[in-house]
């Protein structure tokens, strides 16, 4: 490939890590042969050769250390949910104590039969025919020697910290969303590099803005008590963009939220004056009313629903 007539793309040859042993890289971005199965390699683009879930336990063991300074990696991998571990922590103990960022996006969950099977008729092996019935069997064996009880797939996303302790996120995903998920992986280490360190004063301090594409869903059900009318049931907050990132709020944080101004007061000021509006004069009450915004807030900046002045500046929205 060219570039401006200079070739910047460089191919060497060799396992894993190896070819680029003890370099570092700004981006590192991987699609491994990620299938999990039995230590074989029958199709290269999927069969890694390493027992299980192996490659992926193996790129994101080896991965933190290729990255450079601020560095990040975008990798594509799939893992087991075995039992008596959840899957959440079988990834983290593939990540180091230190140095890293870790968002990771679990997308879909299968059984170990729906698994095997899509599989097989990836290779064109019908899971009905005598191959597949063997090949079945020999790959559910397998699992359940392991403990298997399913199969997930998704994104894992790091990025150096350097030597801060590392920071570890796992969730699902099952929400329908469209967007590409470049953009908002980029923002959310913007995000999380804010929120790093941030004591409670430090976001009480802050301003923040809602962020532009939020919809508020205020859910009624038919009132089946009265047998006529509609009742409350819910009060949700969700994200027309990216992810489709989705919070249930009260409507006291509603009234917290619609304060909020990149421009104008602060979420301790903001939580004042609805303090004084709902007559919370007891300095405990009005601690804990300050302590509840914070937490929340946080969360919602984790999902970008809020974002700190600084970033909503830094993003142009």
């Amino acid at each position: 490939m060219l570039a401006n007539g200079v070739n910047n793309v460089e191919l060497r040859e060799g396992a894993w890590f190896e070819p680029v042993a003890r370099e570092r890289f700004d981006r590192i971005v991987a699609n491994p042969p990620f299938v999990v199965g039995l230590p074989e390699v029958g199709h290269v683009y999927r069969d890694s050769g390493l027992d299980l879930d192996g490659a992926t336990e193996l790129v994101l063991r080896e991965t933190p250390s290729h990255l450079a300074e601020g560095g990040r990696a975008f990798i594509l991998g799939s893992w087991l949910h075995v039992l008596d571990q959840p899957w959440q922590s079988r990834i983290a103990s593939w990540l180091p104590s230190r140095g890293v960022n870790a968002w990771v996006l679990q997308r879909d969950v299968v059984d170990p039969g729906m698994y095997v099977s899509t599989w097989l008729r990836d290779e064109s092996v019908d899971p009905r025919s005598d191959e597949g019935i063997t090949r079945t069997l020999q790959w559910l064996d397998h699992f359940h020697e392991h403990d298997v009880h399913a199969v997930g797939f998704g994104w894992v996303m790091l990025e150096d910290i350097g030597d801060a302790p590392s920071e570890i996120t796992c969730e699902e995903l099952a929400q329908p969303f469209t967007d590409p998920l470049g953009t908002e992986a980029e923002e959310y280490f913007l995000r999380t590099g804010w929120l790093r360190g941030k004591t409670r004063d430090a976001i009480l301090d802050a301003s923040y803005l809602i962020r532009p594409t939020v919809a508020l869903e205020d859910i009624k059900l038919a009132d089946a008590e009265a047998g006529m009318g509609f009742s409350s049931e819910t009060l949700r907050m969700t994200r027309t963009d990216g992810p489709r990132f989705s919070h249930t709020v009260d409507s006291g944080m509603v009234s917290l939220l619609s304060g909020l101004h990149p421009n104008g007061l602060s979420l301790r000021d903001v939580v004042g004056l609805f303090a004084v509006s709902h007559d919370v004069g007891e300095p405990e009450d009005v601690d804990k009313l300050e302590a509840d915004a914070a937490s929340a807030i946080v969360d919602l900046i984790r999902h970008g629903l809020v974002l700190p002045a600084e970033i909503a500046q830094l993003t142009h929205l």
